[in-house]
C-alpha cells in the first residue's frame, strides 16, 4: 500500500494514532519518518512523549523530518520548544526556516523575539513573511528589539528589508494605533519605531493615516513623526492637512512642519494661491 494513502488513513483517526508511532519516528527508514512527522503535524498531542519526540525530530538528518516536526510543536504550541526552534532558524534548509518561523509565531513566546528579528533578512522571501507575521503576533512585545535593530544595525539593507517586510504585516498600522495608548511608554516605544520606519522610506502608511486617522492625538503624533521628511508626498500630504483637518491644532501642527528647516513650503503654498 503506498506511503501517502497510510499517512492519510493515520491522520483520520486522529491523536489516537500518535503513541504507537513515536518509536518509528526515531528510528524508522527515512520515508516512515517522514510520514510520522507528517501525522504528528496534524494530529497535534501535548503529551509529553509526543512533545520529546519532535524535539527530537527537530535534529533528524531529513530535513522534511525536521519541517513537519517544526510544524507539530507549532500546532501544540510548545513553550519549552522556543529555543530549538530558534535554532531552527539556521537550518540550512529553507523550508525547516520557514516552518520554525510558523511555529514560533504560534507560540509567541518573548525570547523567539530576537531570532525572528534576524530572520527578516532571510535569502527566501517565505521566510522573511513568516518572521515577519509571527512578530506581529507578538505585537507590542516585539517593538523594542525592532526599534533596537533599526536604530543600530549597520547593514542598510538589512534595514530595508525589515522595514519591507514590516509593510506587509498589520504591525505599523497597529503601532499608529498605539500613539494614542494610554499605557506609559506605549505610545512613546511606538512613536520611535515608526521614526525609524518613515526614515528608511517606508511613508505610504503613515500619509494615509495622517489624512484619516479618526483620532487628532495621532494625526499630532504622525506630523512629528513625518516632520523634516521633505519628499513630495510628504509635503503633499501636510498641505492637505493644514487646508483641510478638521481639528485646529492639527491643522496649526502641520503648517509648523511645512516651515521646518527653512523651507517654508507653507508660505509658498499661500502665495502661490494668491498668483493663481
Amino acid at each position: 500500500m503506498p506511503i501517502g494513502v497510510v499517512t492519510d488513513a493515520l491522520i483520520a483517526q486522529g491523536a489516537s494514532a500518535v503513541a504507537p508511532l513515536l518509536p518509528r519516528l526515531q528510528s524508522g527508514p527515512r520515508p516512515v519518518r517522514e510520514a510520522v512527522a507528517e501525522v504528528l503535524s496534524w494530529s497535534p498531542d501535548p503529551h509529553p512523549r509526543v512533545r520529546a519526540a519532535l524535539l527530537g525530530a527537530l535534529r533528524d538528518d531529513d530535513p522534511e523530518v525536521r519541517a513537519r516536526a517544526a510544524k507539530a510543536l507549532g500546532k501544540i504550541a510548545y513553550v519549552g520548544a522556543v529555543v530549538p526552534l530558534a535554532e531552527a532558524l539556521s537550518d540550512g534548509t529553507w523550508f525547516v526556516r520557514l516552518q520554525a518561523s510558523r511555529a514560533l509565531g504560534a507560540i509567541a513566546h518573548p525570547r523567539a523575539i530576537a531570532p525572528l528579528v534576524s530572520a527578516l533578512t532571510d535569502e527566501y522571501w517565505q521566510v522573511r513573511a513568516a518572521a515577519a507575521d509571527a512578530l506581529r503576533r507578538l505585537g507590542d512585545l516585539a517593538v523594542p528589539a525592532l526599534t533596537h535593530c533599526l536604530f543600530t544595525s549597520r547593514d542598510r539593507y538589512a534595514k530595508e528589508q525589515i522595514v519591507e517586510e514590516l509593510q506587509r504585516t498589520a504591525l505599523i498600522q497597529e503601532q499608529i494605533d498605539a500613539l494614542d495608548e494610554a499605557r506609559p511608554g506605549a505610545g512613546f516605544a511606538a512613536q520611535r519605531l515608526l521614526c525609524e520606519i518613515a526614515r528608511h522610506g517606508a511613508t505610504r502608511i503613515l500619509l494615509e493615516a495622517l489624512r484619516r486617522h479618526p483620532k487628532p492625538a495621532v494625526r499630532l503624533r504622525l506630523i512629528d513623526i513625518l516632520e523634516g521628511h521633505g519628499s513630495h508626498q510628504v509635503v503633499a500630504a501636510l498641505h492637505d492637512v493644514m487646508n483641510g483637518d478638521a481639528d485646529a491644532g492639527v491643522r496649526e501642527a502641520a503648517c509648523r512642519a511645512l516651515t521646518i528647516g527653512g523651507r517654508d513650503h507653507a508660505g509658498r503654498n499661500t502665495a502661490q494661491g494668491r498668483a493663481a
